[in-house]
């Protein structure tokens, strides 16, 4: 006989990193209606493939969401539904996307980088903003987004700036 003793496995006693394996997989794990933890069956591959699509295009949708607007979209849980949310809230109105335009433009003007961003972060940073001036249909010129680039470097990068500037061909 042994002395282990069954136990459910409740919000209460679960341990939030422990993730009970089988053989040598981890399994996905579930909660019911009472809070018990349940492990899920397996799924073919298709019906795999078709979750991690879901669950890539929820986090593209939420990621492309300014912050202040996260917290009435982030409780969704289909991808379908984020959509035709932000197209209710944002899709249709005019006065919406000319802000919305005019934010991005304001942000494009302002660009600029601190001393403690890497310039990875930068890159990123401008390629946002390009990106969301994209969507909205803001056409720039390539040369004017290399010179806001470089006039936005801060001023231990000035030498360099300044080389490229002069080089041309921006």
């Amino acid at each position: 006989m042994s002395d282990h003793k069954e136990e459910t496995i409740n919000k209460e006693n679960a341990h939030p990193k422990v993730v009970p394996q089988i053989g040598n997989s981890a399994k996905s794990m579930t909660m019911d209606k009472d809070g018990n933890l349940k492990i899920r069956h397996p799924v073919a591959v298709e019906e795999h493939q078709q979750i991690q699509r879901e669950e890539k295009a929820r986090k593209i949708l939420l990621s492309a969401l300014p912050d202040e607007h996260m917290g009435d979209f982030y409780h969704m849980i289909d991808a379908k539904d984020i959509w035709n949310a932000i197209k209710a809230r944002f899709g249709e109105n005019i006065e919406s996307k000319n802000m919305q335009k005019s934010l991005l433009k304001q942000k494009f003007e302002e660009f600029k980088i601190s001393e403690e961003e890497g310039l990875d972060k930068v890159y990123d940073k401008m390629q946002n903003i390009l990106s969301q001036m994209n969507t909205l249909k803001i056409k720039l010129e390539t040369e004017d987004v290399n010179m806001k680039f470089l006039r936005g470097l801060p001023p231990s990068w000035s030498g360099i700036a300044l080389i490229l500037k002069t080089k041309g061909g921006l």
